[in-house]
């Protein structure tokens, strides 16, 4: 979807031809269809989707809904030209849990600026995303938002942490031991202590809140090839190329530290297991570093353990 509509903006399409290749693309996007739908519903989660007021292209936004929706959300698609008004009273009346907004205009960049004020100021908490070519460059890095350059990225990624998710932590660990000789990665599984108590005692933006500081205390400390995701509700998932057992241990002591240190509204403590896998399988590799967070638990939380 990138790449036409930077050959329509260059010249290198006709109106005509853009549409074919846009209707093309959306055929292809629909072999991930049987997955996604395979996910259970998230219920509560409202994702709203719509093209900012006076934008009038939809169909790459129609495809992002169809990813948000076979991932299990619940999805209300606006469609075209949102007026900034209507949106932000509807956010202020029903409190979805994130907005995305297209613009594929660059001229309509200053109203995508503008109608994102008007929903942080209505919600701060909402989650904000942001796609398409019109997106200016200082919401492309940072800005409160969440910008995502295609359909596929915001399938693999998590809405509420912005780290990687499930399937894609799939996708990297049989990628990392795929070929011969390669040396499986070192795995942390990372779970917050007691986190149901969190969400029964101080509410479940409270819960989303941690869950976010605790997705920035494991990436604040991450190398450039490393990878962390949220593996499902208050678990997380760090895979460390090449890295011995007592680096990984410092590693896991690093983000225990940060967390129990820098958390403490509500105070926040994590679990942390490490397994050192000498094989290829992923589902042998999750059951032992499962192991160790168990473990860890045992022995009385706030800890790293070893499989």
């Amino acid at each position: 979807m990138w790449g036409i509509g930077e050959l329509w903006e260059g010249g290198g399409l006709t109106v005509a031809e853009e549409h074919l290749a846009t209707a093309v693309s959306h055929h292809v996007l629909t072999r991930l269809y049987p997955g996604l739908l395979r996910r259970e519903q998230r219920r509560g989660d409202t994702v709203v989707v719509g093209a900012v007021h006076g934008e009038h292209h939809v169909l790459g936004l129609r495809m992002v809904a169809d990813v948000f929706e076979g991932a299990g959300f619940d999805v209300r698609f606006l469609g075209a030209d949102v007026p900034m008004d209507s949106l932000a009273a509807w956010v202020s009346e029903h409190h979805p849990a994130a907005v995305a907004l297209g613009v594929t205009m660059p001229l309509g960049g200053v109203t995508l600026v503008r109608q994102l004020r008007a929903l942080r100021d209505r919600d701060p908490q909402l989650r904000l995303i942001v796609g398409g070519q019109g997106v200016p460059a200082v919401l492309r890095h940072g800005a409160g938002v969440f910008y995502a350059a295609d359909s596929e990225q915001l399938a693999f990624r998590d809405p509420l942490t912005e780290l990687w998710n499930r399937r894609a932590f799939d996708d990297r660990y049989e990628a990392l031991t795929g070929q011969q000789f390669t040396r499986a990665p070192t795995i942390l599984m990372i779970d917050v202590d007691h986190f149901k108590s969190v969400n029964d005692g101080f509410g479940h933006d409270a819960g989303d809140r941690a869950l976010i500081g605790v997705a920035r205390c494991i990436t604040s400390v991450l190398r450039p090839d490393d990878f962390a995701a949220r593996y499902g509700g208050d678990e997380f998932v760090v895979l460390l190329p090449d890295t011995p057992p007592d680096e990984a241990a410092r590693f896991g002591e690093r983000i225990r530290g940060q967390v129990e240190s820098e958390l403490t509204d509500p105070p926040l403590t994590v679990s942390i297991g490490v397994s050192v896998p000498d094989h290829a399988s992923r589902r042998r590799a999750t059951l032992d570093v499962d192991r160790a967070l168990y473990e860890a638990k045992e022995c009385g939380r706030n800890q790293v353990a070893f499989a």
